[in-house]
């Protein structure tokens, strides 16, 4: 229980730092998994 009510919010700050990193990354895949699927 406590170690949720600490995380939680480490999330919730953590987010907008991390959205920017998976963006990428997920645009990055679907690019490359379309490639793929073309040849």
């Amino acid at each position: 229980m406590l170690t949720i009510a600490t995380m939680f919010p480490i999330t919730v700050f953590r987010m907008p730092v991390i959205m920017p990193v998976i963006m990428p990354v997920i645009a990055v895949s679907v690019i490359a998994m379309i490639l793929v699927l073309r040849h």
